[in-house]
């Protein structure tokens, strides 16, 4: 069996977004992040806050306590800014058998918010080497 490769996609939203599957997994499958990039356009004309994780349905609430699943989060990205989420070439997030990525955003009101990822779908098999 080949090694799983590698896939770059990214996403342009234009209003403000709750739990929006980025990526199908399906139940016997694992997501595999190695970049994330969320850039706000210059346009907008206000902060835009982003968060991505793992959940079934819904990313858990911000909590003090900490929550499991959340692999980026940023609460006011500036019209202009961004932030990127890399590990040099090693893995930064492994989610659990089909969960998928999830994306919420506020309202980039006026411009947009880009995210781009690059990411692996593992199978069980490439996950015990073929």
């Amino acid at each position: 069996m080949a090694a799983p490769q590698n896939d770059t996609k990214e996403w342009v939203f234009t209003s403000a977004k709750t739990d929006h599957q980025l990526i199908a997994i399906a139940a016997t499958e694992r997501f595999q992040l190695y970049y994330l990039e969320i850039t706000a356009a210059n346009s907008n004309s206000q902060d835009t806050s982003a968060r991505v994780g793992f959940a079934a349905s819904t990313l858990p609430a911000v909590s003090e306590s900490g929550v499991s699943g959340v692999f980026f989060r940023h609460g006011g990205i500036p019209k202009g800014g961004g932030k990127t989420t890399h590990a040099g070439g090693a893995a930064v997030a492994t989610g659990p058998l089909g969960v998928p990525p999830r994306f919420t955003c506020s309202n980039p009101l006026g411009g947009d918010l880009t995210l781009i990822m690059t990411y692996r779908i593992l199978t069980n098999q490439d996950e015990a080497g073929g």
